[in-house]
């Protein structure tokens, strides 16, 4: 069989980046509702698992390829992942470590390494245990799936291809729980412009705790030292000597939520 031509990066980004967001919108507007009937649940989500799964395969293609290395005619995801790079499996165990860590109901997913989810959705016959599930006996039980885990898998390979291609930006700026603390960043930013203000005003050297601690024991917060100001997503310094001012109640109460 004749090697497939694949299009030029810039095409290819665009393209599953567009993609992934019409898949999010689409779950977000319509997500699948709990039934007494597995089978009605499998159903419901049947368009967007097949969608997903095609996603997150050509994803691992697209990176492949970009990489000179032949993407094998197939659909077993666990067999793509493999063929990447070492230090580029390590960035998407990163993305699916953090998305778990971080991400609401996370914490009873049955899968806690990658290779187990991907291997799982693989199951017995690959892609076609979910795509001809409407029609075909089930010889095993369908692979568990979350379409969440996917799209942020997907996520993570667009951030991870997008920076070999240009040969720039770090995919890690793209992990879950970082885009958490810009999203909070964004919605508290007039205060903290105002209250950056007053500190170089007064050029105060101190850290000012803006949020947290989360799950991981990282907080949002400001490093202000003479004319250099830092704003920290990270554990607290325990060996910190800075006056430290606590603004997180006053935070609450007055940044926009």
């Amino acid at each position: 069989m004749d090697t497939p031509k694949y299009k030029e990066p810039v095409l290819m980004l665009a393209q599953l980046g567009g993609a992934l967001k019409a898949e999010r919108r689409k779950l977000e507007a319509t997500p699948v509702e709990q039934d007494m009937a597995p089978v009605a649940e499998h159903w419901q989500a049947w368009g967007s698992v097949v969608a997903g799964y095609s996603l997150l395969e050509q994803a691992l293609k697209a990176i492949l390829n970009l990489r000179d290395k032949k993407p094998k005619k197939t659909h077993a995801l666990l067999d793509l992942f493999r063929r990447l790079p070492e230090e580029y499996q390590v960035i998407l165990y990163r993305h699916y470590d953090d998305f778990l860590e971080f991400a609401p109901r996370m914490d009873q997913f049955p899968f806690r390494l990658l290779r187990d989810f991907l291997g799982g959705l693989d199951g017995e016959r690959g892609f076609s245990d979910w795509r001809y599930f409407l029609i075909e006996e089930e010889q095993e039980p369908l692979p568990v799936i979350s379409l969440e885990v996917i799209h942020e898998l997907v996520n993570g390979c667009l951030l991870l291809f997008e920076s070999i291609w240009r040969g720039e930006g770090n995919p890690r700026d793209g992990l879950y729980s970082v885009r958490l603390a810009r999203d909070r960043w964004y919605r508290h930013r007039d205060w903290a412009q105002s209250f950056l203000g007053t500190i170089r005003e007064h050029q105060q050297d101190e850290i000012v705790l803006l949020w947290g601690p989360d799950d991981a024991g990282r907080y949002d917060y400001i490093m202000c030292t003479g004319q250099l100001v830092l704003r920290v997503l990270a554990p607290f310094p325990s060996d910190c000597e800075m006056r430290v001012v606590d603004r997180r109640e006053e935070l609450r109460e007055t940044a926009p939520q």
